[in-house]
């Protein structure tokens, strides 16, 4: 992808981080340890996604790479919506 989609999707990203914090806000956890927390994971799994992509990527064509990041992109926002 290029960067005006990483920087949408980064977007997208944070606004979903904003509404855990807000969560967790209210329930009255604090501030520093939700950020750390949110951060973390977030590093953690764009690691992951990374290393997994170019291990993956080198074996499978650009169309068959572009649709298995679709299709995971969807599955996430799926989740998002009905979990």
């Amino acid at each position: 992808i290029g960067w005006r989609e990483t920087l949408l999707l980064s977007c997208a990203l944070a606004a979903n981080c904003l509404a855990a914090s807000f969560g967790a806000g209210m329930t009255g956890l604090s501030s520093v340890s939700v950020a750390a927390t949110i951060g973390a994971f977030s590093f953690a799994c764009v690691a992951l996604g990374n290393f997994l992509g170019r291990r993956r990527g080198a074996r499978v064509n650009d169309r068959r790479v572009n649709a298995i990041a679709s299709i995971v992109l969807i599955l996430v926002g799926a989740m998002q919506i009905f979990a």
